[in-house]
């Protein structure tokens, strides 16, 4: 219905024009619509309470705080997944490329541990004390060790191994026995491994060590049994004293992983000139030695008879003169010249010119 449509009201007559007009104006006014209330009631009352600063902060910070915790729940559960590929990756390659021959592999680390073994040398046990029914912890304790290092080099090496003109495991441990068991005082370390050369089916390891010992008397009689009586004043100068000797050792293994060759060189001369200072005490000294050529003790020798042994080796062929204290045949290993290490460690290289001029230039003897 439109504002039109409503029918005026009727006007008494009593009322003056001016009220007459205003009850027509209201009578026209469109009707006022119900107000409408909230099923809440109150409208107030179904609004939700304004929160607060402090309120939002810490809802916000709860929020962050969970988020954080998710993250660090997913990293380190990546950390253990990473750890485990990697695990897996590093075994993976050791099959694939560790071999017996390799960095890493059974020959090196057969090597070294037999230097490790021995680091402190092998020990010389009386036959008396081998066959005594009762013995002191102690020297129970020792022969055990003792047992452990020979049965080490009874493994380790062929029945037939070869050194120099010496053949068989017991020749070898004899002379590791004489090597490192007459010093007052013996200490092995392993300075580096060379690589691995050679065939796959005959790997050649060559290591180089460090021995610290200390001479006394009982040295002299076993390396240097002519020097007393004849040089005693080189006995004195060195007995009790600590000197280190290069040793260079060179293992030949089989198919089966024993050595079949094993050749070594000892730095006797070099460390003799840091002690004595003189080239020909030097000499001297180690003319009165039955040091042969490969750094072995020569039983029941004389002066006149080690000298001539090595002038017959001097005698040979050009090739095995050039191999001064290898006993390595020629066409199996680098020939030695006086300027190689190898050939440093002869009595020929001390009288050479070139010794005496580095000597007087004040020139290392490893250089």
């Amino acid at each position: 219905m439109s504002h039109s449509e409503y029918a005026a009201p009727a006007i008494p007559a009593s009322l003056s024009p001016a009220s007459a007009a205003a009850l027509v104006i209201a009578s026209r006014a469109p009707p006022l619509l119900p107000e409408r209330r909230s099923s809440l009631g109150d409208g107030r009352r179904g609004r939700a309470r304004a929160k607060s600063n402090s309120e939002r902060a810490r809802q916000f910070r709860q929020r962050e705080k969970a988020h954080e915790d998710s993250l660090h729940r997913e990293i380190h559960q990546l950390h253990q997944h990473i750890a485990r590929l990697s695990l897996l990756k590093s075994v993976y390659a050791q099959k694939a490329l560790v071999t017996r021959t390799s960095r890493c592999g059974s020959l090196e680390k057969l090597t070294v541990e037999l230097y490790q073994a021995h680091r402190h040398g092998l020990e010389t046990i009386d036959d008396a004390d081998r066959t005594a029914l009762t013995m002191s912890k102690s020297t129970a304790a020792r022969y055990q060790s003792v047992q452990l290092k020979e049965s080490f080099l009874h493994k380790m090496f062929d029945p037939d191994v070869r050194r120099g003109d010496l053949v068989g495991v017991d020749a070898i441990i004899n002379q590791w026995r004489k090597h490192t068991s007459s010093y007052a005082k013996f200490d092995m370390e392993i300075s580096h491994v060379e690589p691995i050369t050679g065939s796959q089916e005959h790997p050649i390891i060559v290591i180089h060590t460090k021995m610290h010992v200390r001479f006394a008397r009982e040295t002299f009689s076993i390396m240097f049994p002519f020097a007393a009586g004849r040089r005693d004043d080189l006995v004195e100068r060195v007995v009790g004293k600590d000197i280190t000797l290069s040793c260079v050792s060179r293992f030949q293994f089989s198919e089966a992983d024993q050595v079949t060759s094993y050749t070594v060189e000892i730095g006797f001369v070099d460390a003799f000139l840091k002690l004595l200072g003189d080239v020909n005490d030097v000499v001297e000294l180690m003319k009165l030695s039955v040091i042969s050529p490969g750094a072995r003790l020569v039983d029941n020798a004389t002066p006149e008879r080690h000298r001539k042994r090595n002038r017959n080796r001097n005698d040979a062929s050009e090739e095995e003169r050039k191999a001064v204290f290898s006993d390595i045949p020629p066409h199996s290993y680098p020939i030695a010249t006086p300027s190689l290490p190898s050939a440093k460690l002869s009595v020929q290289y001390l009288l050479t010119d070139e010794l005496q001029a580095r000597l007087s230039k004040n020139v290392p003897l490893d250089g």
